[in-house]
């Protein structure tokens, strides 16, 4: 699983929470899913990470 976008911050009733985009998304299936014997039923997808401050 790699990182699909940078991580952010924001704020809701004054607590800080920061998000990360992981996962198989954006164009990284088309490079290697076909190519990687163990990756090739795999169903790309992404998990949105969400951590408080």
């Amino acid at each position: 699983m790699g990182l699909n976008a940078p991580p952010m911050t924001f704020a809701v009733d004054g607590k800080q929470f920061i998000a990360i985009l992981a996962g198989l998304g954006g164009a990284w299936p088309q490079w290697f899913m076909n190519s990687t014997k163990c990756l090739e039923k795999m169903k790309p997808s992404s998990l949105l990470f969400v951590f408080a401050l």
